[in-house]
């Protein structure tokens, strides 16, 4: 067996748990795993689920699963090879063959099989002309339907969606089809095959099923002499033609719901925007970073200029292209991205930037231009939907970057009007859910101070509506260096702590060449919220006012409540502003009380109202997971870490041998 056949059969995420106890996938084919080739505190092993590859970003090791088994096992290729032969005869002899479905062109030759496993797998074969099998159809192989030389001797066609529904019903005299892989995988080319044909389309019951029904018909629109999709009576959810049948349904039975089915067309199908939600199979929501940042969504990163919110951007697709954990230490999922970004230059910003982050930046791509009506290049809007779509997939983007918002919109749209917003930003949001990637929307604050953090981002209350989660970026009001990123809503999820980070200023060396560029450093957590760091001041005078309510407040309310008139009276004679003395009541929390049943209202300090803490940032790029604050001096020198300029030496290893 030679090593594509191997990679073809082995269940490479059995294989790798067996080896790492501490294996964790997260969903889309990603795992993180605690290194076992040095001593590693933090995941820092990525491991692709669906090709056995690994990299670990702490010790920089990297390759095929066969070289994780050399490395592990210290042995050569020949006995790495002939130990995973052994792992996949293991793994294949747990499961016991169920049936074989052959896949025959029009002079009945076999071209390959579908083989059905128990437990319920499915896996594809080929002969390989010696007798045995080659476990792929990816290369070389004629693709046809099901019991392709029955369809073509027939006049009327049933499709349904698997092997085991057509035997079904060939058994009660009918000639049936379907594609290979299941669902949603109908290829342009088995067109041919029905033309001229009575066809009917049986789904399954279930929003998959019935999409694969109507793309069907679209595809036989025009070659099939008629259509008809028919949905069968009384199937339980996921349901399909073999039950119907085991519930006793006949062959007389089908076709008179096939007669009395009205005939499909374009465009007019039967309310396929209608779900009804018992044929909805729930699912938990995928996180690009868990509590953060939902995929399939819009979020929104508010903030004023020059605070990194588009740093924090391209820190995410750092972390995305070469699945490196999240700040907080939480597992990544790897993919590509899709920069919409046109007010930073590609050569002298952007990649910088990512080179800094390490991005691997062979998975970034920019959408640069977008042909107008003329054919001629201009600059890309949300609203190009569908050259948006076509760069995502081609980049197989995990997140997508549109900064900043506003100056991607199109002249048409008034973003400040609440109908234009949701119509420019509702198909972004369905490509994103389509896609399964987040997508990211920077944005600019409006001008002024104070307000609530949900109503401060330019353009309309719309935009933030659509997200389903934001945030924003602001400076620590303790340390003019340290800046918060803090969550302003989340719809998906409990509200996350805010994090502390600091822009840093590095020294790359490039293709030879030393370029100044900067970076994201993340610290730990912070007790700030979105809404209490805009209730402080920009202005100097003003912060110092604010400061000095704030230690009015905390010296007179450490003793316990005190009515809000008491406190009134006393910030008077303080020389103390009304306007101040609420700012500081936000910003230490003040709690709201009331003395007794008919008592006045008082004010109490919380246990939490205290300076926010300053936070040393750990070198290795995410969060240890206990966050634990300290001054950002060294505890032991008192020097400062962050005052200096890093240079970054951007080489990067080899695959292991």
């Amino acid at each position: 067996m030679d090593k594509q056949d191997i990679l073809s059969r082995l269940d490479i995420r059995a294989y790798y748990a067996g080896e790492l106890s501490t294996l964790k996938a997260n969903g889309n084919n990603q795992a993180q795993a605690l290194c076992p080739f040095h001593e590693d505190k933090n995941p820092s092993l990525s491991i692709n689920l669906e090709t056995g590859d690994f990299h670990c970003f702490g010790c920089d090791k990297k390759g095929s699963v066969f070289d994780f088994y050399m490395v592990r096992h210290e042995v050569d290729f020949k006995a790495a090879l002939e130990a995973l032969a052994r792992e996949e005869r293991l793994a294949s002899e747990s499961k016991a063959i169920k049936a074989e479905y052959d896949y025959k062109d029009e002079a009945e030759n076999l071209l390959f099989q579908t083989v059905r496993y128990e437990p319920k797998d499915f896996k594809q074969r080929r002969p390989d002309g010696k007798g045995g099998w080659i476990w792929s159809i990816k290369e070389g192989v004629r693709i046809v339907p099901f019991n392709l030389p029955e369809v073509l001797k027939a006049k009327s066609v049933i499709i349904c969606e698997g092997e085991k529904d057509c035997l079904n019903l060939k058994a009660l005299g009918l000639t049936a089809t379907c594609n290979p892989m299941g669902a949603g995988k109908w290829r342009p080319e088995y067109n041919e095959h029905f033309n001229g044909k009575r066809v009917a389309i049986l789904p399954d019951n279930d929003e998959p099923g019935r999409k694969h029904a109507h793309q069907v018909a679209q595809a036989l629109n025009g070659i099939a002499e008629s259509i008809k999709v028919v949905e069968l009576p009384g199937l339980p959810v996921k349901g399909d033609v073999s039950d119907w049948i085991a519930q006793g349904g006949t062959k007389a039975a089908l076709a008179d719901l096939i007669k009395q089915a009205s005939a499909w067309e374009s465009g007019k199908e039967d309310m396929p925007g209608l779900v009804f939600l018992n044929t909805v199979k729930p699912e938990p929501v995928k996180w690009l970073w868990p509590a953060r940042i939902a995929l399939g969504k819009i979020t929104i990163i508010d903030g004023d200029p020059g605070l990194g919110k588009s740093s924090i951007g391209l820190d995410l697709i750092a972390r995305i292209t070469t699945g490196r954990p999240m700040p907080d230490g939480t597992p990544c999922p790897q993919g590509g991205a899709v920069l919409i970004a046109l007010e930073d230059g590609l050569a002298d910003t952007l990649r910088p930037r990512l080179e800094a982050l390490g991005a691997d930046l062979s998975k970034v791509a920019s959408l640069q231009t977008v042909p107008d009506d003329e054919a001629k290049p201009r600059f890309p809007t949300v609203e190009d939907i569908d050259e948006i779509r076509a760069a995502c997939v081609r980049a197989q983007a995990r997140i997508l970057l549109i900064d900043p918002l506003m100056a991607h919109l199109d002249g048409k749209t008034n973003s400040y009007r609440d109908q234009d917003i949701r119509r420019a930003l509702t198909p972004l949001a369905k490509l994103a859910e389509e896609l399964e990637m987040a997508v990211i929307v920077i944005r600019h604050f409006t001008k002024g101070e104070g307000g609530k953090a949900v109503h401060k981002g330019g353009g309309s209350i719309g935009i933030i509506g659509q997200a389903r989660s934001a945030f924003l970026v602001a400076k620590d009001p303790g340390d003019e260096s340290l800046r918060i990123f803090a969550c302003i809503k989340n719809n998906l999820a409990a509200e996350p702590a805010a994090l502390s980070y600091w822009l840093k200023e590095v020294v790359i060396n490039s293709e030879g060449r030393d370029i100044v560029t900067s970076k994201i450093e993340w610290g730990g957590t912070s007790t700030h919220t979105a809404d209490t760091l805009l209730a402080i001041p920009a202005d100097p005078e003003e912060k110092s006012a604010l400061d000095e309510a704030k230690d009015f407040l905390t010296e007179t309310l450490t003793g316990g409540p005190m009515a809000y008139q008491d406190i009134q009276k006393q910030a008077r004679k303080a020389g103390i502003a009304d306007a101040t003395l609420r700012r500081a009541k936000k910003a230490l929390e003040v709690a709201v009380i009331k003395q007794g049943y008919q008592g006045a209202w008082a004010w109490s300090l919380s246990k939490d109202a205290q300076e926010n803490p300053k936070v040393l940032i750990k070198k290795d790029e995410h969060l240890s997971e206990s966050l634990n604050t300290f001054d950002r001096e060294n505890p032991e020198t008192g020097a400062g870490e962050h005052g200096e300029t890093e240079v970054i030496d951007l080489t990067h290893a080899e695959s292991i041998e």
